[in-house]
């Protein structure tokens, strides 16, 4: 099963056409089990439960792809800002750009992976360490 999380509303032509472009190619990958949750959920298993349903989660939102790398999903970056940019890097995962085509996405969906366990837990560390500096 696949995941898309994008903007809810995308305001910009390009964002549109963007997520209309990787809609297509996920439909076509993964033709019955495109799945879109329900955010209007009241508990955090409600709202990040739906992950333990996902091999593959492309998103361009920050706290879906990290929530997606700890659920141990495949992950793919679709890189709008230089803050997705960083955290693919971080996680070692494979990125899309506004500007793939259909052979370009086929090969990162077939070389996504899911992150590995140490990356996550370094740099869980590190965040922790942080926050107790803090």
């Amino acid at each position: 099963r696949a995941f898309y999380r994008n903007r809810p509303f995308p305001l910009f032509m390009l964002v549109f056409g963007l997520f209309i472009s990787i809609t297509l190619c996920i439909i076509r990958f993964y033709p019955h089990t495109f799945l879109l949750p329900d955010y209007n959920q009241s508990s955090m298993e409600e709202l990040i439960g739906h992950f333990n349903e996902y091999d593959l989660v492309l998103s361009s939102r920050f706290h879906a792809l990290l929530t997606a790398a700890w659920f141990r999903c495949r992950v793919i970056a679709l890189s709008l800002s230089s803050k997705i940019s960083q955290l693919a890097e971080e996680l070692d995962v494979e990125m899309i750009e506004p500007d793939f085509d259909n052979a370009l996405f086929e090969k990162k969906v077939h070389s996504s992976r899911v992150v590995d366990i140490e990356r996550l837990n370094k740099i869980l560390k590190r965040l922790m360490d942080v926050s107790v500096t803090c």
